[in-house]
This record gives C-alpha cells, sequence and structure tokens, in this order.
C-alpha cells in the first residue's frame, strides 16, 4: 500500500524506552527514501528528543510531557486536538499502547497502521499481525511498518545519531593506561539487573590485566547503583559526569567497549560503532542483541527463560546471578584485544 501523494505528512510515534526509540529510526530511514519531500514528524518523551533531532531524519521533533495528577486528563485531550490538527495522510504507531492507539485512530489520518492487538485494532485501517514466533530483532519488526506502506527496506542496519550531525568536542577518557570501557550497570527492571558484587568483581579483573580506564555511567535516579558498584570496584573505576543523552552517546562513541545490561546505552553505543558486550537476564538476545559484528552477548540458559518478566519470581535470579564475573572479564578481554587490534 503507498501514499496517496508523493508528500505525504507522515507521523511515527515511539515513546519511553530509549533502545526502542533508537532501534526504531530505521523506519524513518526507509521512509524517507520512499518519500523524499515527506514532511515526517515522530512522537518522544522529552529526555531523548535532543537526541532523536540529532537523527536528521525529521521535520520537527514532538514532545509528549504530560503533568502528573489532575492536569493529565486536560492535557491528553489538547495533545489528541494538537494532533489531529497537523491533518496528517500517515500514522505509524510503533507502540501499540491504549493511548498511541486513541492518538492514532483520532487523528484523522486516512492511513493508520499498527499491530493487532486486543482493544487496540479498532484503531487501525491498516493492520500488521502481532509479533510471534519465531523471535527475530526487533529491528527487524520495526521494519514491517514501512514495508507495509510501501518503503522497501532492507535488512536491519545500526542508525548513527550524531554521525548524522556531527559536532562537538571530543571526550577526553578518564586517567591511565590501557583501553576506555565504559559499564552500565542499572537496570529498568529487577530481572535485567546483574549483581552490584559481579560488576565489582568484574571491574577488579579488568583491572588486574591492565584496563585501568574504567568508566561507570548512570542516569537520573540510578545513584544507588552507581554508588554500589563503585565500592565493590575497590578503586579500580569511575564514575562518568552527569550527561544528557547527546554527551553520553559522544562519550560512548569514543570508548573501545561497553559492558551493559540489555539497556538503552548498548543500542547507542551499537550506533556509533562501539563494540557491545551485553548481559541478557529475562529478555531474548534474538529480539534486542545487535544482528551486526563487533557485538557479543552471554546468558545462563534456564529452563523458565526468556520470561520476558520485570520481577524474577525464581529464588536466586538463575539466567543472570549464575553468569561469573570471570567468564564475563574474559570475553571482554578477548574483544578489546580485537579492538585495538582493528584501531591500530
Amino acid at each position: 500500500m503507498t501514499s496517496p501523494t508523493e508528500a505525504p505528512r507522515i507521523l511515527l510515534v515511539r515513546r519511553k524506552a530509549v533502545g526502542d526509540v533508537v532501534t526504531s529510526l530505521a523506519v524513518a530511514r526507509a521512509l524517507r527514501r520512499r518519500w523524499p519531500r515527506a514532511r515526517m514528524e515522530i512522537v518522544v518523551d522529552r529526555p531523548i528528543a535532543p537526541l532523536v533531532e540529532r537523527a536528521a531524519l525529521f521535520d520537527e521533533v514532538q514532545v509528549y510531557d504530560p503533568p502528573k495528577g489532575r492536569g493529565r486528563l486536560v492535557h491528553d485531550l489538547r495533545w489528541m486536538w494538537h494532533l489531529r490538527r497537523r491533518r496528517y495522510d500517515m500514522v505509524l504507531d510503533l507502540m501499540g499502547t491504549p493511548s498511541t492507539a486513541a492518538w492514532s485512530r483520532l487523528s484523522g489520518a486516512r492511513l493508520r497502521v499498527g499491530r493487532r492487538r486486543r482493544g487496540r485494532s479498532w484503531a487501525y485501517n491498516l493492520l500488521l499481525p502481532g509479533r510471534g514466533r519465531p523471535v527475530r530483532f526487533s529491528g527487524e519488526d520495526f521494519l514491517d511498518f514501512a514495508r507495509v506502506v510501501g518503503a522497501p527496506s532492507q535488512s536491519w542496519r545500526p542508525f548513527p545519531l550524531l554521525g548524522a550531525s556531527p559536532g562537538g568536542v571530543e571526550p577526553p577518557p578518564p586517567e591511565g593506561k590501557g583501553p576506555w570501557v565504559i559499564i552500565h550497570a542499572p537496570a529498568s527492571w529487577s530481572a535485567k539487573a546483574w549483581p552490584n558484587g559481579h560488576w565489582g568483581e568484574l571491574i577488579r579483573c579488568l583491572h588486574d590485566h591492565g584496563i585501568e580506564r574504567i568508566e561507570v555511567s548512570w542516569g537520573p535516579g540510578e545513584e544507588k547503583t552507581r554508588d554500589a558498584v563503585l565500592e565493590g570496584a575497590d578503586g579500580g573505576a569511575v564514575a562518568m559526569p552527569a550527561l544528557g543523552l547527546v554527551e553520553l552517546t559522544r562519550r560512548l562513541g569514543a570508548c573501545d567497549l561497553l559492558i551493559a545490561i540489555d539497556s538503552g546505552p548498548v543500542h547507542l553505543a551499537v550506533g556509533e560503532g562501539t563494540p557491545t558486550l551485553t548481559l541478557f537476564g529475562s529478555t531474548d538476545p534474538r529480539g534486542w542483541h545487535p544482528p551486526v559484528e563487533g557485538h557479543r552477548f552471554l546468558v545462563h540458559d534456564v529452563p523458565c527463560r526468556p520470561c520476558n518478566l520485570t520481577v524474577c519470581p525464581v529464588e536466586g535470579h538463575p539466567c543472570l546471578d549464575a553468569i561469573e564475573a570471570e567468564e564475563v572479564c574474559a570475553v571482554a578481554l578477548e574483544m578489546l584485544e580485537g579492538s585495538m587490534e582493528r584501531r591500530a
């Protein structure tokens, strides 16, 4: 199916998780190639808006930032009226929540694309099947939205957010010798979290092998995890300065390796071409590990995973806690050796 005009007004909706937003930008790239004269907009949350603006894919980034409490209803009614006045030809709801489904339907767009889901299919007039089996990388699932509206696309590839809009000062590495490693331990779900003690043991192992430039990244509300990891590191790492997403992405692009749980920084680093080592717990690597060279993951297979639960109901959290720090250290050292050889 194609748009009735060669300069359509297109809205993409993909709020919340940084990794989802970054991965879904491949859809905008495919749409822009199909309709270079289109006016294309996207709805995101405020924290990620400055980074998405760097993508140079959108004519406007719409920020959804509702107030808490009683003002939410009035805000959302005004918001939906705002979207309707934009007179979109096409809305692609990449999120598929009850709220975003309502936005899509009430936008008045002639073409409204979403996945078939209970209680939401009524909002769309072009339905994609729900995500099923076998599991595939989420970027390919997002690209289905472009393909179904007539924007042919190749396999998913990373999108360099800062590479699309160069500028800024190259961040200095931490003091010390050896490669520059960034550790990202905070998890939005407890089922994704690797024990803080394991992180500390990993950092000490890396430090014992001559890796002195190790930073621990963190964001608002993640200070407790940061401090616990640093305490366990016994002086082997330093805290990254407080940074916004643009500055964090630039720093991730400058380091030699990111070691992290399944989280947004992984996808930021992938886009900037930095090797990543990801520790997976409740989520499925087939859906969230980027299918490109230079990236590896570790997982401890148990019968109950992947469960996609936010809280592990199994005593001992075996899918993640059983991953040994020494194993992670060995893989990281192997990756760093290869990374330094390529740079040389």
